[in-house]
Formats: structure tokens, C-alpha cells, sequence
């Protein structure tokens, strides 16, 4: 009786982790980015690289002004102001 108990469990588990995903990507909208960051055309899925966007509407709502305010943005990404024309990216 528990060696049936415990294959039920078990099977019943199993399928718990399965899940269906209901949401479906439309590949008609997706836009695709293109890099020059190697000085070579590259789309945005063969790069490897990590790459942030930044689009108008960002800049509107997080009220960037400056440059520098990009920095709290862009994760990974520091700028400090050296003089009052030197910018560092670090």
C-alpha cells in the first residue's frame, strides 16, 4: 500500500512542475537591433553581449538631463566627472 502511495505521489509531482506557457510571442513585432560594436554588423542575438536601451520614453520618464544621470540606468556602468569637461566611463 505505501509502495502505491508513494508512485502516485510521485507521478502526481511530476507533473506539477510542467508548465504550459500561455503567452505566445508574436515574431511579426519584434524588432531587430543591429550592433557595430566589433565594427561589424552583427544582429543583437549573435553577439554574446550584454547590451542596455535606452529609448525616448526611458529618457522622458527617469527625467535624464545629463550624460552623466545615464549612469543609474545602465547597470554595470560608472561615469565620473573629473574636471568640468572630463567625463571617465568606467
Amino acid at each position: 500500500m505505501r509502495y502505491i502511495l508513494f508512485l502516485l505521489i510521485l507521478l502526481c509531482s511530476s507533473f506539477s512542475f510542467a508548465q504550459e506557457n500561455d503567452e505566445s510571442v508574436d515574431s511579426d513585432n519584434i524588432e531587430e537591433v543591429v550592433t557595430s560594436a566589433f565594427r561589424k554588423e552583427t544582429a543583437l542575438q549573435d553577439t554574446g553581449l550584454a547590451v542596455t536601451v535606452i529609448t525616448a520614453t526611458d529618457i522622458e520618464s527617469k527625467n535624464l538631463k545629463e550624460f552623466y544621470d545615464f549612469q543609474f540606468s545602465v547597470p554595470g556602468v560608472q561615469f565620473q566627472k573629473r574636471t568640468f569637461q572630463e567625463l571617465v566611463f568606467e
